[in-house]
């Protein structure tokens, strides 16, 4: 997988989008651009997480980390359609996962991984 890092902008979903995911807190929301143009898509993120976007071929991902809060997940996007996401929470879970760096590793390295963790 050829792998790159985008350029992305973060906002704040509106108090309808809110509403209508029964979500008590608003989510983040995601903007980027691709060959199908530009793309504003809700995420599994809050406001303290890093979010960092990159893209292979036609399609998004969409990385989280809160080292503090010990999580990562990753979201997978064509377009601004949503191909899946994993989560993965606790310090144990993440290395079972990422191996024993955990998320003391490089962005790249953490999608390439948590990317063969999607079946589709």
């Amino acid at each position: 997988m050829k792998l790159r890092r985008i350029p992305i902008k973060l906002g704040k979903e509106t108090r309808e989008e809110q509403r209508e995911a029964g979500r008590h807190n608003p989510s983040l929301v995601v903007y980027f651009r691709d060959r199908k143009g530009t793309h504003r898509v809700p995420i599994n993120a809050g406001y303290y997480d890093d979010v960092e976007g990159f893209r292979s071929g036609d399609e998004t991902f969409i990385l989280t980390t809160n080292s503090s809060l010990e999580y990562v997940g990753l979201e997978v996007f064509r377009g601004d359609e949503s191909l899946g996401d994993v989560f993965f929470q606790y310090d144990h879970e993440i290395k079972d996962v990422l191996g024993p760096r955990g998320l003391d590793q490089a962005d790249y390295n953490i999608v390439k991984i948590l990317s063969d963790c999607f079946t589709y």
